[in-house]
């Protein structure tokens, strides 16, 4: 996270030429549920591996999609957690 802003992060769903781009907080999952439910629907369990894993829900504020170059301009979605569209 950026200094002053903890938790802010940026995450790129999709490959190069179609793309969404969510900006929002990071809040760590604390409840088993939500986890046991993430398991269920992905088939994995990260917290029977070796490596340390931890949950995070991310809360957008600001969501953009686009397909191609010529589609960057006007993409924005979603707008201080509102939906523009």
């Amino acid at each position: 996270p950026a200094p002053g802003r903890p938790g802010r992060v940026r995450v790129g769903l999709g490959d190069l030429r179609d793309v969404t781009m969510i900006d929002g907080i990071a809040e760590p999952v604390q409840g088993e549920e939500t986890k046991d439910l993430y398991v269920a629907k992905h088939g994995w369990d990260p917290r029977k591996e070796s490596a340390d894993y931890a949950f995070f829900r991310i809360v957008p504020d600001r969501m953009q999609a686009w397909r191609e170059v010529n589609e960057l301009a006007g993409r924005t979605l979603m707008r201080d957690g509102g939906w523009l569209t």
